[in-house]
Formats: structure tokens, C-alpha cells, sequence
């Protein structure tokens, strides 16, 4: 059971770099560091404005609901931000459109 909660939990973290990628693809030039970055960078930006809104009684951070429909939120925007407009590092990962379609 340990194993399989150890597996969520680093699913779940994995995500987050979906959300902190299109910050850290811009900045970080090499991909595997921008990879890495970005699990500490949507960590942040998740995490960041749940702890502000929390902090001045603006949000409930004990509302799973809420939270969880941001997160849901912030993981199809990033997945769209690099579908839609990748960095040179990461073309050859998101497929292009041709126009021999």
C-alpha cells in the first residue's frame, strides 16, 4: 500500500511540471534543467497564491474542492501554453500541423 501511495504522490508531483514548464522553458535553455525546474516552479506558482489568498482570509485552503479544480486548471493551461506556443528546446516533443494534410 506504501508503494502504491509513493507512486501517487510522485504522479501528482510530476504534474506539477506541466504547470511550472512554460515558465521555465522561457528562462532555461537547456531542457533537461528546465524539466527540473519546473516541478519547483509549478509547485510555486500553485502553491503561492493559495498561501497569499489564505493568508488574507480570501480563500479556505481546506476547501479539496477548490483546490483541486485549480490545480485541474492550472495543468490544462500549461499543457495548452506548450501546445500552442513551444519554445525552439521543446518542437521536436509537441507535434506541428502540416500543411500537406
Amino acid at each position: 500500500m506504501e508503494f502504491f501511495s509513493s507512486l501517487f504522490f510522485y504522479f501528482i508531483f510530476s504534474l506539477f511540471a506541466v504547470i511550472g514548464l512554460p515558465t521555465t522553458s522561457r528562462f532555461i535553455g537547456n531542457r533537461v534543467l528546465a524539466l527540473s525546474a519546473a516541478k519547483i516552479a509549478g509547485l510555486a506558482i500553485f502553491g503561492y497564491p493559495i498561501w497569499l489568498g489564505a493568508t488574507f482570509h480570501i480563500l479556505d485552503f481546506q476547501n479539496h474542492f477548490l483546490l483541486r479544480g485549480l490545480f485541474l486548471i492550472l495543468i490544462l493551461a500549461g499543457a495548452y501554453i506548450l501546445w500552442k506556443y513551444p519554445t525552439q528546446e521543446f518542437r521536436s516533443f509537441v507535434p506541428q500541423n502540416s500543411k500537406n494534410q
